[in-house]
């Protein structure tokens, strides 16, 4: 393992954000190690001979408390092993208070609820704050949030109502995307299939920035903005390819109609229309004509029977839908009105 990845690895341990696999490798790592092969890897200058021999020291003494550690158990040999990444980290030279020893905390305990396609479902999280999940969408969020934050994780479309606590911030992570706020309300549609993000605020202020899992080191420029901030009747678009953000005005009809029972199509495609049906519906929409599908619309229905709006649909484009099958209807005609 080089110095790098050591750091690396040991900075996630102690954020608690390590995969089983990288976990292992670390423990596994500072379980097998041995101070003059770690001087030779490390290329590591003359001036730190005295933290080789500190380390040697340090090492003496952690052999001795892992051995007892065995019939103490799992969490004291943990124990050691922490010690000796926290010894190595002191002996490259980044500081021993730079890592905290392994402490032993409560199991996190996670919640994941879903909505299938024609679903819709109101959950209020531990911390008062009410999540209103969209079809076909999915959240996952600790039963009890941490004491520095509340982090969920999103998949699908969401709109929250964030109870205020200025201490802790509340953080949504989506497909290569963070949204933070402290106490407002806000609509997130993060849905894996499209091709970007967008995240509408209804009420207070909400920052919006790229995770940094989806940095890509080969870009020399974002072409808009890596973090934003966003007030009321204000949207932020990410572009999952691009990984630039756009920042714009929007009407909150159009993007958080769905709560209130409304199917809003402003200015969209007939496809952009027929994926929001399907989700709403659990049904699909298949095109005679390819071409059909760019035909651009506006209108608002109640979310009403399906019949009744393809009717509508219908009578605006002057295409027809008709039901193959109780779960398929195929979208035929001449041209758009």
């Amino acid at each position: 393992m080089t110095k790098n990845e050591f750091l690396i690895l040991t900075d996630k341990y102690n954020r608690g954000e390590c995969t089983p696999g990288e976990e292992k490798l670390i423990i596994q790592f500072c379980q097998d190690v041995q101070v003059a092969d770690i001087t030779l890897q490390w290329d590591l200058s003359e001036e730190e001979e005295t933290k080789i021999k500190l380390l040697k020291r340090i090492n003496s003494q952690i052999d001795t408390q892992q051995s007892e550690g065995e019939t103490k158990g799992k969490e004291g040999s943990r124990f050691a092993l922490w010690k000796v990444a926290a010894s190595l980290a002191l002996f490259i030279g980044i500081g021993y208070g730079t890592f905290h020893f392994y402490n032993p905390e409560p199991q996190v305990t996670y919640v994941t609820k879903e909505t299938e396609r024609g679903q819709q479902l109101k959950i209020t999280l531990g911390d008062g704050s009410v999540v209103q999940l969209n079809a076909e969408s999915s959240i996952q969020f600790p039963e009890e949030f941490s004491s520095a934050e509340r982090k969920v994780l999103l998949e699908g479309e969401a709109f929250f109502n964030v109870a205020k606590d200025a201490d802790k911030p509340f953080i949504i992570k989506t497909q290569g995307l963070s949204t933070e706020v402290l106490g407002t309300s806000f609509n997130i549609q993060a849905y894996p299939e499209d091709g970007n993000i967008k995240v509408t605020v209804a009420t207070g202020k909400v920052k919006v920035r790229r995770s940094s899992e989806s940095d890509n080191s080969s870009e020399t420029t974002l072409g808009n903005h890596e973090e934003v901030f966003l007030l009321p009747e204000y949207q932020a678009v990410f572009h999952k390819e691009t990984g630039s953000i756009a920042k714009r005005q929007v009407s909150l009809s159009s993007y958080l109609g769905w709560k209130d029972g409304l199917i809003v199509l402003e200015n969209v495609t007939i496809a952009e229309a027929v994926k929001k049906l399907s989700r709403l519906y659990h049904v699909e929409f298949e095109f005679e004509n390819d071409l059909h599908g760019n035909c651009v619309i506006n209108g608002e229905f109640r979310r009403d029977e399906l019949t009744n709006i393809l009717e509508n649909l219908s009578f605006i484009t002057a295409l027809k839908f008709e039901r193959v099958t109780d779960k398929k209807i195929k979208i035929t005609g001449k041209e758009c009105n």
